[in-house]
């Protein structure tokens, strides 16, 4: 599972305005801890993030034109996608499908989007384009049943790994 790499600075700033066992809670979770950096586990981050009332940092706004590129480029990646498991190449089983699903259902950081009694998209679809910043920064907006049936795709925020090795080992 790849871990994420956070700066030791920007943490010692955020311990500035945080209750005192901030610092100490976040490390003791780490994997590793380096002079400049710290490497720990997604789920353990977001769930320092819920205990201490913190919200992920959000990349900033690409402008316009990366918006557009960024759009047409996703559109291309979803067409290849659908066109690959429609023809057998890359396609989850049901099991895998449903395995990912389920990560999407509980997903920690609350980005599905449901419709119809199920989840549907990873964030509200599109509206990181708009650049009206209602989006949820890092989702991606894909239809996420047409996403989970492709083994090469993966959750942006890297949840997907948490699926049960028995159901995705197939």
């Amino acid at each position: 599972m790849a871990l994420l790499k956070r700066s030791l600075q920007a943490l010692y700033e955020q311990a500035k305005i945080r209750p005192s066992g901030y610092v100490d809670d976040v490390l003791r979770h780490a994997r590793r801890v380096d002079d400049d950096h710290y490497w720990i586990d997604p789920q353990a981050y977001l769930e320092l993030c819920r205990r201490w009332q913190t919200v992920p940092p959000s990349k900033p706004r690409p402008f316009r034109t990366r918006q557009v590129v960024n759009l047409i480029g996703s559109a291309a990646r979803a067409t290849r996608s659908v066109a690959r498991t429609s023809l057998g190449i890359h396609r989850a089983t049901d099991e895998q499908v449903e395995a990912r699903l389920n990560v999407c259902r509980r997903c920690p950081g609350g980005h599905a989007v449901w419709k119809n009694g199920d989840v549907h998209t990873c964030g509200p679809m599109l509206e990181s384009m708009k650049g009206n910043g209602q989006g949820t920064p890092g989702t991606c907006g894909c239809i996420l049943r047409k996403k989970a049936r492709d083994l090469k795709e993966n959750c942006p925020f890297g949840w997907w790994r948490t699926c049960s090795d028995s159901a995705l080992a197939k």
